[in-house]
């Protein structure tokens, strides 16, 4: 459950925490955040920061979404405007569904290999949904889309621009008993 904390003295040291690990500012870009403020939480799911929360939680170390707030240089990990260039055309992450993240000291594959070995805990927490390493090899991407699946879904996307525009294709995939089991393509 999403809880919220404001913290400091004054209006100038005051930050909303939506969970125990997390601030507002780490789930929505400087854009966002400069104009809505504390009403930002309107452009983020409760079930993204939960499982945020749960999955730094689970590993006990930092985790990096969005840091532009602190000088860092990611600004679209998490809630991405529905014009941005980044990813695709319908992301999750357009959505409010989705984040992309680093944890210090564990690569993107030991985290993406933690989440699939133990993936009730993960979809328990609301996660269904991860990037396939070799799309995503310096971060890890999670979103909570709904599947109707009882495993969690690997996806590999692509996208190719043609003459009337994007066209967009994923992959999708599950991990059974140590091996990857494709189960679909999807174009749109």
């Amino acid at each position: 459950m999403v809880h919220f904390f404001v913290k400091g003295k004054n209006k100038e040291e005051k930050e909303m925490k939506v969970s125990k690990s997390f601030r507002l500012e780490e789930f929505v870009p400087k854009e966002i955040y400069e104009k809505y403020k504390d009403q930002s939480i309107w452009f983020s799911r409760p079930e993204v920061i939960n499982l945020a929360q749960s999955i730094r939680d689970y590993f006990g170390r930092p985790m990096t979404i969005n840091n532009w707030h602190s000088g860092g240089k990611f600004n679209e990990r998490g809630f991405r405007l529905p014009d941005s260039k980044i990813g695709a055309k319908l992301s999750q992450h357009k959505l409010a569904g989705a984040i992309d993240f680093t944890i210090d000291g564990i690569s993107p594959d030991e985290v993406r290999s933690s989440i699939l070995e133990n993936p009730k805990r993960f979809l328990d927490e609301g996660l269904t949904t991860i990037e396939d390493g070799s799309y995503t090899p310096t971060w890890t991407h999670v979103d909570v889309r709904n599947t109707g699946l009882s495993k969690i879904l690997i996806v590999k996307p692509s996208v190719s621009v043609n003459s009337v525009g994007d066209s967009i294709s994923e992959e999708y995939y599950f991990f059974d008993r140590k091996k990857l089991i494709k189960i679909k393509n999807y174009s749109f």
